[in-house]
């Protein structure tokens, strides 16, 4: 079906108003998801180091509020959560051992441009990692997974 405009500015008017909605809808999400407390777990990826890692983000709602190619901040430190001093993720699509009711993500560490490194950490803001090696199949891994403690962390969407 092929939409016919009866001139520009009936045009203009539906492609404002289609971005409206859409902004309104990324603000009430980042308002639902502002500073909001969620549990993590955190799976170390081979050859990353401590750079880079896949993590499992809870409550089971969020599949509803975030999807792939959403951009998060996630802080390890519950005292100060500043979006600023928190680690970037990205919500990715689920993969085969993701625990029930929890959303994927590639999680980064914070990356200091001004001195181009790496952000070192007090241990208290760093993730409890799983070893990659651990996870040996997909029914173990999703056993495994369900039987450890996630951390408790803040969530801010980035918009």
């Amino acid at each position: 079906m092929r939409n016919t405009f009866a001139d520009l500015t009936e045009y203009d008017t539906c492609l404002h108003n289609a971005l409206v909605y859409e902004k309104e809808a990324k603000d009430k999400a980042a308002r639902d998801h502002a500073g909001g407390y969620c549990l993590l777990l955190v799976v170390a990826v081979p050859n990353l180091g401590n750079r880079r890692y896949i993590a499992f983000l809870f409550p089971q709602d969020c599949e509803r509020r975030l999807r792939p190619e959403d951009h998060l901040t996630v802080i390890f430190d519950l005292e100060n959560s500043a979006p600023e001093t928190g680690w970037r993720a990205v919500i990715m699509k689920n993969i085969s051992f993701t625990p029930p009711g929890f959303c994927t993500l590639s999680l980064i560490r914070p990356w200091n441009r001004e001195t181009g490194t790496w952000v070192d950490l007090p241990a208290d803001q760093e993730p409890n990692a799983i070893p990659f090696t651990t996870l040996i199949d997909v029914v173990g891994a999703r056993k495994l997974l369900a039987s450890i403690q996630p951390q408790r962390v803040v969530v801010h969407l980035v918009s």
